[in-house]
């Protein structure tokens, strides 16, 4: 293995337990990354990286509110189901 797949190997690991981590903290996303001294965006880059490679097609993410955040994937295929409804006049 080169030295950049084990730095890129270390660093998904290190990612991977810093998401399961703030996950089971129960604190929000900067309230985590304040403690740890981690950055938000890296955070919520890592946890979408992380989802995608864990199931293609993941379940909704409830956050502490209770509301749900509609994932990328199920909106474009949502887009690509309303794009192929005709709104025109019956040709038949």
């Amino acid at each position: 293995m080169s030295k950049t797949q084990n730095s890129d190997t270390d660093q998904q690991q290190f990612w991977q337990m810093a998401v399961e981590e703030w996950k089971s903290s129960g604190m929000s996303v900067r309230q985590f990354c304040k403690q740890e001294g981690l950055s938000e965006p890296s955070v919520y880059a890592w946890r979408k990286r992380l989802a995608a490679v864990e199931s293609p097609n993941p379940d909704p993410v409830t956050y502490n509110n209770g509301a749900n955040e509609i994932r990328t994937h199920d909106l474009l295929h949502a887009m690509q189901a309303l794009s192929q409804l005709s709104y025109g006049p019956s040709t038949e």
